[in-house]
């Protein structure tokens, strides 16, 4: 028993930390089990990129430009062997290189998620991807504490960093989205754990040449992840070895610079596609579409991580917020300056003013000793947001923009816990009050991002009626959509019926639907993308803005598209069963034909 004491004394915070983690594990793992109705593009992408032998699309040739399975009946076994391997192919990793290459991320994800799916052959199923991003987030949550108790030196604020960060909805948010993010978002957590240790033993006499294997592991890991963390590796590259550089730790400097741009030049080697993905015109950050002024896309941004961490969301509009400041500046100002004059006399001013000089001395005298790590940390997170407000499109992409700058997530956590560390350091003696204002603001911060920020990737759509999910397996679907992308959306949802046939607005009232198969036998429905009808002519990431009048407005005539399919020979009843928008928030009108 006195064993037992001394090894829950010895590591309690070891086991606590532990217990923790679990415990957001098990309510997590819960949660997305009862609130992930549907899925994002991206995520059914991902299955496709990991196990299809025929290309990285279901509506394209590999050239990304042929259009493929529209225009003409097609067994939906085709649906159905997108997003699962089939026995002959199983740990093929050659074809999800070549997927990756084509498309616009490293592969090394869709090599773990093609390994769990090789598994289990000719299944699909949610949680093969959710098992590499729990993994992922317990790794997260493991180094998040290291680095905040390597940015502090205190354990408990380690511990409650963790406990904060695990129960966000930006949390949530990361682990619910079925791709490379949380990952590549562990890894960031564990770059930066180790740039902060080096950092701490940058005046050892030995240097740790297992930090060194250990970063560089990490950085190649990172960047054959996700191409973004070669941008956030370099940028905290950058600033560490100037830093070693002025303060004369040249040899520190080399080795850790040689360290990095080797791992991230062997990174390239292995995967040559990364200069045209980061670069290419049409790639990750080819800013190939329309947006949103760089100032403004930084306010939304930055608006999107303070919301789903601490549930304030920052308004990107001008605000009279610093005109009020100054003004108050200047009113206290001109009370301020006569009290003084009147009172300068006085003991009580005189003594007042020694204390606020003593005060900023001693503040002064910390600053000397100030930890350089929150500087690379802040100024990745701001440099990151930055990249992403002047490349990426929050105006093409709405809310799920946010997947951009997940990578610095926990990242602005650590550093906000370990700058409210020093604060309250400074301000409050009793480590015990410190340690209760941080664990109310926590409890508060959770509360709020879980009220009022969005759980944008449970895809908890509405519904009305029938669904696409309900749809009968032995059915045969013509499905007209506003863009062929969206077929990827439905390989989950139509992959057990028997027929598909796959129209855009374009070709629809052209296409000729009659079959070498009996299509009266068995059920017909019609799957109707409405958004663009009724939406003005476009859907922005699946938000309407029914305010903004656009061209495509006059294109297309919802009365002329019911009328023509109410008059196919093929349809003997059309009925309205059911409304769906669980096909990445596109309201989608269900027909019974037969």
């Amino acid at each position: 028993m006195k064993a037992f004491n001394l090894f829950i004394k010895k590591y309690n915070i070891y086991l606590l930390l532990a217990c923790i983690i679990l415990l957001q594990t098990v309510c997590l793992t819960v949660s997305f089990a009862n609130n992930k109705k549907g899925y994002h593009s991206d995520e059914l992408w991902s299955y496709g990129f990991a196990c299809s032998s025929e290309g990285m699309n279901v509506f394209s040739e590999r050239d990304g430009q042929t259009p493929k399975n529209f225009d003409k009946w097609v067994s939906s076994s085709v649906l159905h062997d997108y997003i699962t391997i089939d026995k002959s192919e199983t740990f093929d990793y050659v074809s999800v290189y070549q997927n990756s290459a084509d498309d616009y991320h490293p592969f090394l994800y869709f090599i773990l998620l093609h390994f769990i799916c090789s598994i289990f052959p000719g299944t699909f199923s949610m949680w093969y991807a959710y098992v590499i991003n729990i993994i992922f987030f317990i790794i997260q949550q493991i180094f998040l504490f290291k680095l905040i108790r390597s940015l502090t030196g205190n354990s408990h604020w380690g511990i409650i960093g963790t406990f904060f960060f695990g129960l966000t909805t930006g949390s949530e948010n990361i682990l619910f989205f079925l791709r490379m993010y949380c990952p590549a978002t562990a890894l960031s957590v564990v770059l930066f754990y180790y740039l902060t240790e080096l950092y701490n033993k940058r005046n050892d006499s030995k240097i740790s040449k297992s930090l060194f294997i250990k970063l560089f592991i990490t950085t190649l890991a990172g960047c054959l992840m996700l191409h973004e963390f070669i941008i956030l590796a370099f940028i905290a590259a950058l600033l560490y070895g100037l830093y070693y550089l002025f303060t004369k730790h040249v040899k520190y400097a080399f080795i850790f610079g040689g360290t990095m741009i080797s791992s991230a030049l062997l990174s390239i080697g292995i995967f040559p596609s990364t200069i045209p993905h980061l670069f290419g015109s049409t790639g990750t950050f080819g800013g190939h579409v329309k947006k949103y002024s760089f100032m403004f896309q930084f306010k939304i941004y930055w608006s999107y991580i303070t919301n789903e961490l601490f549930g304030i969301a920052t308004s990107p509009w001008h605000t009279m917020t610093s005109v009020y400041v100054f003004y108050a500046i200047i009113i206290f100002l001109f009370l301020f300056i006569p009290f003084c004059f009147i009172f300068r006399h006085e003991k009580w001013l005189h003594t007042f003013f020694k204390k606020l000089k003593n005060g900023f001395l001693q503040f002064l005298k910390k600053f000397k000793h100030f930890n350089y790590a929150f500087v690379p940390l802040i100024i990745s997170v701001i440099f990151i947001i930055a990249i992403n407000s002047q490349m990426t499109s929050i105006m093409n992409m709405g809310r799920f923009a946010n997947r951009y700058i997940m990578i610095i997530y926990p990242l602005f956590a650590a550093f906000a816990v370990a700058l409210l560390y020093y604060i309250t350091k400074w301000i409050f003696r009793s480590k015990k009050i410190c340690y209760a204002i941080c664990m109310v603001l926590s409890v508060l911060f959770i509360v709020l991002s879980n009220l009022l920020a969005p759980h944008c990737y449970r895809m908890n759509y509405p519904h009305a009626e029938m669904t696409i999910d309900a749809i009968e397996s032995d059915s045969n679907c013509i499905v007209m959509l506003s863009s062929q992308f969206l077929l990827t959306c439905l390989t989950d949802k139509l992959s057990d019926t028997e027929h598909f046939y796959a129209a855009t607005y374009h070709s629809a009232l052209t296409d000729d639907y009659d079959a070498d198969f009996d299509l009266n036998s068995k059920p017909l429905y019609l799957l109707l993308d409405v958004t663009t009808f009724e939406n003005n002519g476009v859907s922005l990431g699946g938000i309407q803005a029914p305010q903004i009048q656009f061209e495509a407005d006059s294109l297309y005539d919802k009365d002329e598209y019911i009328d023509f399919f109410k008059n196919l020979d093929i349809a003997s009843n059309f009925e309205l069963v059911g409304i769906d928008y669980n096909m990445y928030g596109r309201k989608v009108e269900i027909y019974r034909l037969n």
